[in-house]
């Protein structure tokens, strides 16, 4: 996470345009280093599609070529430098759940699982059921790690939902 602190050019001085101005430019830039590390995320994943085999397990597996939903997530931001969690419950806390229609590429998408079944809640008290995850991709698809398909797979969102009417959005700090 980056944290932007701005101080008056002197103390009881007002600000002046010229340091809103760096100050406004800096949020921007902000802005475009994220959604091009979500561009690399994206990328990133879709790069296993195919060629990552799915096993569950309840410990590091072999990333990239052995994964299970949340250890694949791992590995890709793990590939590109950006720390995260390994365990799916530590992932599901470190990051920040969204509305569905605020979410944006590279934020995990969750639904209920085979393996997990967990109730969650966001700061208004909505519940979610959580147990699987995937990454949200530009297209409108989500990339996860499939135990039916037995790999990684890239799928339209609405296939991914039709197992459940109950689904997250969450957003990792980049």
């Amino acid at each position: 996470m980056i944290v932007l602190e701005f101080t008056q050019p002197s103390p009881g001085e007002p600000w002046r345009a010229h340091d809103l101005c760096v100050y406004l430019d800096s949020l921007a830039d902000l802005r475009r280093h994220s959604a091009g590390v979500r561009q690399q995320l994206v990328a990133q994943a879709r790069s296993y599609v195919g060629v990552a085999s799915y096993e569950f397990r309840n410990e590091v597996s072999l990333p990239p070529l052995l994964v299970n939903c949340h250890t694949y997530l791992w590995w890709v931001y793990q590939s590109l430098g950006i720390y995260m969690p390994w365990h799916f419950l530590e992932q599901l806390q470190w990051g920040r759940l969204v509305p569905p229609r605020k979410a944006q590429p590279g934020d995990f998408v969750y639904r209920p699982g085979q393996q997990w079944n967990l109730q969650v809640a966001d700061e208004s008290g909505h519940t979610y059921r959580v147990g699987h995850v995937g990454l949200l991709t530009e297209c409108g698809t989500v990339i996860h790690a499939s135990q039916p398909a037995g790999t990684v797979i890239e799928v339209p969102t609405k296939r991914f939902f039709d197992t459940s009417p109950y689904h997250a959005f969450c957003r990792m700090p980049l």
